[in-house]
């Protein structure tokens, strides 16, 4: 009986074995899911992007290489007055929370351009020995004279690049007012001619002065016509009245701002502001004079988180 209940338990064994072994090779469902919730990863809060275009009122040096000591009719200098803009900028930022935020923008201003013609003025053409005309004999030179005009061209490109901070004064109702401040530099490059031309059939005016030998240096001037004209100094060899000027600056420059931004969503807002900017001084070939304008600019924000 012992042998036969041990015979019993090792068949009873090998079945449970044996079925364990199949029971391995078979696929479980699949595990319940973990009761962990997953975190998303955040880049941080606050993070913007803005653009803005702008209206500016600027007073800028000014644009012409130097035409001084010329005829008066011949100087093309632009003033110094207030001249019309527009402005394009883009950025990105951060608010800090509900009080403050800063944001970095680059933005293009309009291209300025001083292109002028002058009227007619009288210029040296020729110069030629004048004879007594009964003894022959040499008395003077004479400084024959052409009409000219005076043309230039000129422009000024710049951009701005300002690190700014802001301080937000309340949300009432989806309008929150601000005020703030920036500091940063302005890039610009000024390119300028200025030359004369004849003005019968507008050739470039580039005569030689020669003087004639065996003349006492005794000028009397005149016009193509013979008539007397308001005398100018005479420059002997070529006459080319043609300037180039190409300059670079860099400059430093801050602004003042006030403004509104308005919840257009809770990612999207108007942003509305007036901006006083100054360029720093600048150095041109004809004048050194501060730059500045005041700027009326509208523009949104994009709110990223």
């Amino acid at each position: 009986m012992v042998r036969w209940g041990s015979m019993t338990f090792a068949a009873a064994f090998a079945a449970i074995a044996t079925v364990g072994a199949h029971a391995a090779d078979l696929d479980f469902p699949n595990a319940p899911p973990s009761l962990t919730p997953e975190v998303p990863v955040e880049l941080g809060t606050g993070w913007y992007l803005r653009g803005d275009v702008g209206y500016a009122r600027e007073q800028m040096p000014q644009l012409s290489v130097n035409a001084t000591a010329v005829p008066a009719g011949a100087q093309l200098l632009n003033s110094l007055g207030s001249k019309n803009g527009w402005s394009a900028g883009l950025g990105f930022g951060y608010k800090f929370n509900n009080w403050f935020r800063t944001d970095f923008t680059f933005e293009r201003r309009n291209t300025i351009k001083s292109d002028a013609t002058s009227g007619q003025f009288d210029c040296q053409n020729q110069l030629v020995g004048l004879n007594d005309a009964v003894t022959n004999d040499p008395v003077a030179i004479g400084v024959l004279y052409n009409k000219c005009t005076a043309a230039q061209t000129a422009s000024l490109t710049r951009s701005v690049s300002l690190a700014n901070f802001y301080v937000d004064l309340g949300n009432w109702s989806g309008v929150t007012p601000y005020v703030g401040a920036g500091v940063g530099f302005v890039y610009g490059a000024t390119q300028g001619t200025y030359n004369w031309y004849n003005a019968a059939d507008g050739s470039y005016y580039n005569p030689t002065l020669t003087l004639p030998s065996g003349y006492p240096l005794t000028y009397i001037h005149y016009d193509s016509y013979l008539n007397p004209v308001t005398p100018q100094p005479v420059n002997f060899g070529p006459q080319s009245r043609l300037q180039i000027s190409n300059t670079r600056t860099f400059a430093f420059a801050w602004a003042l701002m006030a403004g509104f931004s308005y919840d257009i969503s809770s990612h999207m807002k108007l942003d509305i502001n007036y901006r006083y900017l100054n360029m720093g001084k600048w150095t041109t070939p004809t004048a050194s004079s501060i730059a500045k304008s005041s700027d009326v600019r509208i523009g949104v924000r994009y709110m990223i988180d």
